[in-house]
């Protein structure tokens, strides 16, 4: 699940199914994500395509990926100042700034995502909110966080 979230929010997972299974989307998604940082990845391995195979190249950059994108909002004042963003948007009913990221939050992200439909799912390829605060998320919540 944590790959299929890096994949999507580089841009390279148009599905967005966050499923923890290795298919065909993401074995495809794995060979964008190759060729979009092939001079970290493919060339350091003399490769010139992505394969979808997750060697060390690869999840090398995943991991570094997943700290920046993680820490920002795993930290409890980042997912305060998130629930507090969803609650001034009206998709947070409950109203709780915990902290924790639960299922309260997950749900007002979906919420969030679909409120802002044109900015975060459509250049995503997304027709529903999946309750991930990938890249668009993440950018219209700073937008907001920022006025």
């Amino acid at each position: 699940k944590s790959l299929q979230t890096v994949l999507l929010n580089e841009g390279v997972y148009p599905s967005g199914l966050i499923t923890g299974y290795f298919g065909q989307m993401t074995f495809e998604a794995v060979k964008r994500f190759q060729e979009k940082y092939s001079s970290e990845i493919l060339v350091p391995a003399d490769l010139t395509s992505g394969n979808g195979y997750v060697g060390v190249g690869t999840r090398k950059k995943i991991n570094s990926l997943l700290g920046k994108q993680t820490s920002e909002i795993t930290t409890s004042s980042g997912l305060k100042s998130l629930q507090t963003v969803l609650l001034n948007e009206g998709v947070y009913p409950s109203g709780l700034i915990t902290g924790y990221f639960g299922q309260m939050t997950f749900e007002a992200v979906k919420r969030f995502q679909e409120k802002y439909s044109s900015e975060i799912l459509v250049p995503a390829d997304l027709t529903s909110g999946n309750g991930y605060v990938g890249v668009g998320t993440r950018k219209k919540v700073n937008q907001l966080l920022s006025k």
